[in-house]
């Protein structure tokens, strides 16, 4: 029984450290931070993706709600159950100090009559005395002497009837109080279930505040692990949202050099048309070839500085060029 109560108190002082950090406001609280992050995540990346995870993540914040709802019942439950518990206590206290009185009371009137019992069986022997010194007596005179010493029969009949309503009246009281002692023994009994089976509840209640205490750090862990998992979702939808803007920008450049290859192909064809109308007659080709070469030898209409869609190199390494890197920022 000792060690019981010990594990009982044990286990009301682990109820006494329970974490209420926790509670409904701040749950609510999270949610709505949790809620301002989704809508930010839904306007940058769309709904689509972050309908299985909102989904999970609400279901976590309904469950922890419920157990936090659960855990502040059972300890308005045994707060109340402690309160009985004590007013118990309280009343098993009274009960047992009523008891000492009315033990006490009970030797008083036994030691009463205990005396008055003594004094009667003194009065008995004195009597038995006087009897048998009567009977020892053989003449009138020393019969009448004794009897002139003796107390009157009627004193002696009414001392006796006042003696024996006494011992009524004490015997009466007797059986009063000891049904009143077997009366108050049985609620204390009584009393003693109730408090046991409280106990017992307490325990129960005990074991179903650690269970939900348990919940509450797994719905904690899920609830970070949740928070991992959108951390991680939100640097991959970073990276591809940097490949995005790459492409726009890579698309952006090659329609520049579209823009800039037609603005040269129109210059390289104003050039050629401006060459066919400065080109000299085939007499003065013909001059022109005899006479001596003075200078540097002109280069070709191909070999120009200008950019020309004849020109096959140049326009295979600015096509080549491109490529690589669109692929290289693609990947």
């Amino acid at each position: 029984m000792q060690n019981s109560t010990k594990s009982n108190t044990n286990e009301l002082e682990l109820c006494e450290y329970i974490d209420l950090s926790i509670s409904v406001e701040s749950i609510y609280e999270s949610a709505s931070e949790i809620g301002e992050h989704f809508k930010k995540l839904i306007q940058l990346f769309g709904a689509e993706t972050f309908e299985i995870l909102i989904s999970c993540v609400v279901r976590v914040l309904e469950n922890l709600e419920d157990v936090t709802v659960q855990r502040n019942n059972c300890l308005k439950l045994v707060d109340k159950l402690h309160k009985q518990i004590d007013e118990l206590q309280k009343d098993h206290q009274k009960r047992i100090q009523e008891q000492l009185k009315f033990q006490m009371e009970i030797e008083d009137i036994d030691e009463l009559w205990r005396k008055e019992n003594g004094k009667l069986e003194q009065y008995v022997k004195y009597l038995k005395n006087e009897n048998n010194r009567l009977n020892s007596m053989k003449t009138s005179e020393n019969l009448s002497h004794s009897l002139m010493n003796l107390k009157p029969e009627n004193e002696i009949n009414i001392e006796h009837s006042s003696i024996c309503h006494q011992k009524e009246i004490n015997n009466a009281q007797l059986d009063k109080l000891k049904t009143k002692i077997k009366i108050l023994n049985n609620e204390i009994e009584l009393k003693n279930e109730e408090n046991d089976d409280l106990k017992r509840k307490l325990v129960n209640l005990d074991l179903e505040n650690r269970n939900i205490r348990k919940i509450i750090s797994s719905l904690i862990n899920n609830i970070i692990d949740s928070n991992g998992e959108m951390s991680k979702n939100d640097q991959h939808n970073d990276t591809n949202n940097n490949d995005d803007e790459w492409r726009e920008r890579i698309n952006i450049l090659e329609e520049k050099l579209i823009v800039i290859k037609q603005q040269l192909e129109s210059k390289q064809n104003d050039i050629i048309e401006m060459a066919e109308e400065v080109q000299p007659s085939e007499s003065e080709q013909i001059k022109m070839e005899d006479l001596p070469v003075q200078g540097p030898i002109p280069k070709e209409p191909d070999e120009k500085l200008y950019w020309s869609p004849r020109n096959n190199q140049n326009r295979s390494k600015i096509w080549s060029f491109f490529p690589k890197f669109t692929k290289s920022f693609i990947k």
